[in-house]
């Protein structure tokens, strides 16, 4: 009797071991899996971030080494009003309220301004 309850006592025991080991290895894959789509999501928002500000520092660039210079030589030797520069074109997968680029009403010239989002009324869309 008590060889036969040993042997009842062994195999339940090991049931529950394996249960147990797999119960461990399933929380296990779910942390590795956690973790790998924390690294996704941190790598995607990085790249969010620097992708745009890169397209950005290259038009800054531009600007102060070819764009501004060759306005400054053309109101130098031309005279009357000079054209204004254009404004900066921000990527459009920098954001995804950015609609377009920014639009002033009261002037002509470019706007330099922070993005915009939509007006809520008639008309184009406004610099904060």
């Amino acid at each position: 009797m008590q060889s036969s309850l040993g042997k009842d006592i062994t195999a339940r025991a090991g049931e529950l071991e394996s249960d147990a080991t797999r119960t461990l290895v399933f929380f296990g894959l779910l942390a590795l899996g956690s973790i790998a789509a924390l690294a996704a999501l941190a790598i995607g928002a990085a790249r969010s971030v620097s992708g745009p500000l890169g397209a950005l520092t290259r038009q800054a660039r531009d600007v102060a080494g070819n764009r501004l210079p060759a306005a400054v030589a053309r109101v130098q030797t031309e005279s009357g009003a000079p054209e204004p520069l254009g404004p900066l074109a921000v990527p459009s997968t920098s954001s995804s309220w950015t609609t377009s680029p920014p639009v002033c009403a009261a002037t002509p010239r470019a706007c330099w301004c922070s993005p915009v989002r939509p007006a809520r009324g008639p008309g184009p869309p406004r610099c904060r």
